[in-house]
């Protein structure tokens, strides 16, 4: 399932969309993996880092998720939240 969100995540372009808001690639990586979760198995953002090391996200996306944190998952959605009208409206375009 991370295989297929990861395809549609890149048709939808949304590093893209992200980048233009002024998002990290780190921080792209961080909102893919939360947004993978949310779509295959919800759970909180506490749940998130043993949720990605069972999964092959570490490998679709080329980074080693080993000493992910939630805290730094909480700091994301900080990053987010700002920008989201932006984001929605770009997504919604596609």
């Amino acid at each position: 399932p991370v295989h297929v969100g990861h395809q549609i995540w890149q048709r939808l372009d949304m590093d893209g969309i992200l980048a233009k808001v002024g998002l990290t690639e780190r921080a792209r990586c961080l909102t893919e993996v939360m947004v993978m979760n949310r779509l295959v198995s919800p759970g909180s953002e506490y749940k998130i880092p043993d949720w990605i090391r069972r999964t092959a996200l570490c490998d679709i996306l080329g980074i080693d998720f080993e000493s992910l944190a939630e805290d730094a998952l909480y700091r994301n959605l900080d990053r987010l939240y700002p920008n989201r009208e932006q984001i929605e409206k770009e997504l919604g375009e596609r």
